[in-house]
């Protein structure tokens, strides 16, 4: 959890920042990573999935991206992808303290690894 002693809000009172800092104050900051792929997508996406949802996850898959969560023990990793051009673009919305950025990223690659871990480690 964010701890903060500066009461942001109170800080930019009256200026054009006060909306943006109410409502992004304390909200987690966005992480995003891209991943290169070379394999074909409709196999990967498959994979990816058949791998979130053994977790008891879900994941959407569409023409060019979608969205998914993954239940973890210390609480949900979710986001959003996106493909083009080879390239995998994750946003994650949702990610415990435990699971830095880091951390997600390297599951997420080792899906499309050669071979494939499936076990979607976030450890």
């Amino acid at each position: 959890m964010w701890n903060c002693d500066v009461d942001l809000p109170n800080i930019f009172a009256g200026s054009d920042l006060q909306e943006v800092v109410n409502v992004n104050a304390f909200h987690m900051p966005t992480c995003e990573f891209p991943i290169t792929f070379h394999q074909p997508i409709r196999e990967l996406t498959e994979r990816i999935a058949a791998a979130v949802e053994a977790k008891g996850g879900s994941f959407n898959i569409m023409e060019k991206g979608g969205r998914f969560s993954i239940p973890t023990p210390h609480g949900p990793v979710a986001g959003s992808y996106r493909a083009e051009k080879g390239t995998f673009h994750y946003t994650l919305t949702e990610l415990p303290e435990e699971v830095t950025c880091h951390k997600a990223e390297n599951a997420f690659r080792s899906l499309i690894g050669s071979p494939p871990d499936l076990s979607l480690d976030f450890t």
